[in-house]
């Protein structure tokens, strides 16, 4: 029985293409971005690629995202997503990686540095942490940037100008002082990790209630 040698019928297409001048499109079913990577790589040349990425038998989203990244190595929104899932299942350190990429080869955004100043705070770099919220209070600020650069002051041991801050962050959010406080008690599990008492937070909840009044 004869085989039938797919790879020669292939370069005999390739050929007939190149000698053609045509560069058609072609739509490439990939159910594993691994397996895939070779035939892009070959194919690319020949063809305008567009990719079917599609495979219903992976059940975890980072292990998708982490197959969609290597479809996609240099789209940064993919990257992103892939250090949002690792956040989600509680793995900060991988999704430093991820944001730490995205701020290199995208040095005109700012889309990673709340991300990384968040991500440095759970893991116990205030210094990095401190340094990215400092840049972000200097560029474009919000009430949640106060707010944690208000937890980084507390890790620190400096109450008073935590409280200054956490006090900024209510009036950025129009003075809801329930929302802060809600914040605060989400957030308690991070300050005792990184050393503050939990008979604390409730403290400077009061103190801070007790000046704005």
């Amino acid at each position: 029985m004869n085989r039938r040698n797919y790879q020669k019928e292939l370069e005999q297409i390739l050929q007939a293409q190149t000698e053609n001048g045509t560069v058609p499109h072609l739509l490439l079913h990939s159910c594993c971005a691994p397996c895939s990577s070779y035939v892009l790589e070959y194919l690319r040349q020949y063809f305008e690629i567009t990719v079917f990425y599609y495979n219903p038998n992976i059940s975890m989203e980072t292990e998708y995202r982490r197959r969609v990244a290597e479809q996609k190595p240099d789209d940064l929104s993919v990257v992103m997503n892939m250090g949002h899932c690792h956040m989600e299942l509680g793995n900060p350190d991988k999704a430093l990686k991820c944001y730490f990429k995205v701020e290199f080869l995208d040095e005109k955004s700012s889309r990673a540095l709340r991300p990384i100043a968040w991500c440095s705070l759970l893991t116990g770099n205030i210094e990095q942490s401190r340094r990215y919220y400092t840049r972000i209070l200097n560029e474009t600020p919000a009430s949640g940037d106060y707010l944690n650069m208000g937890h980084l002051e507390l890790v620190s041991g400096n109450v008073r100008d935590a409280i200054n801050l956490y006090k900024l962050s209510i009036e950025n959010d129009r003075g809801d002082s329930e929302a802060f406080i809600k914040s605060m008690r989400a957030d308690t599990p991070v300050l005792v990790k990184n050393g503050v008492d939990a008979s604390t937070v409730p403290l400077v909840i009061d103190a801070l209630l007790y000046q704005i009044g």
